[in-house]
């Protein structure tokens, strides 16, 4: 799937030729700083999965309560912190009611 900030990308490749390099380092920039205003002012998150959510309170009930040990376990699964928006991993458990201190993840809700 084409996203439209690549769809511009392809085109200014396609005339990079028929126009100056300072022209076409030009429009990269501002095609670059339009895609990071773009992307970092989008502030709905995706909802972790229940199935998710579940997962990562089984492996810290299972005693595994290292923060990097949880977030391997989780990307090996397939899950990530950015799959759902989230700045970091601790931004991201801190939404599922894990609380991360002392490099010690700590469940703090008994919701599930």
């Amino acid at each position: 799937m084409s996203t439209p900030v690549m769809n511009m990308c392809g085109l200014i490749e396609d005339i990079k030729t028929r126009i100056k390099d300072a022209e076409y380092i030009a429009m990269l920039e501002q095609l670059k700083r339009l895609h990071h205003e773009y992307t970092w002012n989008f502030t709905y998150r995706h909802e972790t999965p229940e199935k998710v959510t579940r997962l990562v309170y089984s492996i810290i009930h299972s005693g595994c309560t290292n923060p990097g040990k949880l977030a391997h376990i989780l990307s090996k699964k397939g899950f990530n912190y950015s799959d759902y928006l989230h700045d970091s991993f601790k931004e991201w458990m801190i939404t599922l009611g894990v609380s991360i201190q002392n490099n010690t993840a700590i469940i703090e809700t008994n919701t599930l």
